[in-house]
């Protein structure tokens, strides 16, 4: 941008962008130049990108092969990203997911996009995740991917991810995000909450569903994983463990609480122990590791900065060492 009298219409641009599609941040670069000049403007109301419009619905023939591979599989996974949740698709994922009756996950960024206290709900999977959500992503024959990435958390190598044969679907309003790290047998650009509108809608017309001894037997394997309790652990008489904490809040506030998170371990126990069952409870930054992330979420950091006072407790009355 070298032109002072393009600033205003250039800044609208950079907000729509970052707002429609896949939002994200925006870099305008201004010279020194246009940083120093003066001019009179008026800000637009609205602008058109000849060379960006985003997607908003899928291909039909896309969709309906999506839903024939769903309907076929034995082993069918729905695989639920970040998008769902910034796409405001929470009510379609869980009608389609109820629908069909098969097995799903929410990664980091996506708990609360499905109720994590569904019995379809097999936890967040990836190096964080639970040892049933990380089995039946690797053993599915067919992984639907709504709004998610295949990140290095969720799959580590990605040439390791197709050794056990399976087709791929991918939902993304992005379609740079779309066989990035995992090749897409079925790519579907568009909003995520109008393609899987589009797909339940397909259901309902042709009535098809899953196999249901296939699915029945998916099933079983699947509780076969979930036995292995992977988030069990051992209760303390003499300390207070981290993961009792994390229960013990979920369970006083009836799951209703939106939980502002930093970066580090409690992230990940807040993010396995705590049943997300609306989306846009869960702030945090993700992958991203901004520190101070959580603190800066708080109502009353609107104040910062603010001086910290310690609590007047004696060393004789501590309740921790």
């Amino acid at each position: 941008m070298k032109d002072v009298n393009q600033l205003a219409s250039t800044i609208k641009k950079a907000f729509y962008i970052a707002q429609t599609g896949r939002p994200g941040p925006v870099v305008v670069d201004i010279p020194k130049d246009v940083a120093q000049a003066l001019t009179e403007f008026s800000y637009p109301e609205s602008v058109q990108i000849r060379s960006y419009v985003p997607a908003t619905r899928g291909h039909p023939g896309q969709i309906k092969k999506a839903v024939n591979l769903l309907t076929s599989a034995k082993r069918p996974f729905i695989y639920i990203g970040g998008g769902a949740v910034q796409g405001n698709a929470s009510a379609e994922v869980t009608e389609l997911v109820r629908m069909l009756g098969v097995p799903c996950t929410n990664t980091l960024m996506g708990l609360g996009a499905y109720p994590g206290s569904d019995k379809q709900f097999l936890g967040m999977l990836g190096m964080h995740g639970t040892y049933e959500a990380n089995m039946a992503m690797q053993y599915a024959d067919v992984v639907l991917a709504v709004g998610a990435r295949f990140d290095d958390r969720v799959i580590s190598v990605p040439s390791h991810f197709p050794a056990q044969p399976k087709k791929v679907i991918h939902i993304d309003v992005d379609p740079s995000s779309i066989s990035k790290r995992v090749k897409a047998d079925v790519p579907i650009v568009g909003d995520v909450k109008y393609v899987l509108r589009e797909m339940i809608d397909l259901l309902n017309q042709s009535g098809h569903k899953p196999n249901p001894r296939s699915l029945a037997a998916w099933w079983k394997q699947v509780e076969e994983w979930r036995s292995h309790n992977s988030l069990l652990y051992t209760p303390s008489t003499e300390l207070i463990k981290p993961q009792f904490v994390v229960e013990k809040l979920y369970e006083i506030t009836g799951g209703k609480a939106i939980i502002a998170s930093d970066v580090g371990q409690h992230q990940m126990w807040a993010a396995q122990y705590y049943k997300f069952d609306n989306p846009k409870q869960w702030l945090n930054s993700g992958g991203l590791g901004t520190m101070g992330f959580g603190l800066l979420k708080q109502p009353w950091a609107r104040n910062w900065p603010i001086r910290m006072q310690p609590l007047p407790v004696s060393p004789a009355k501590a309740p921790f060492r």
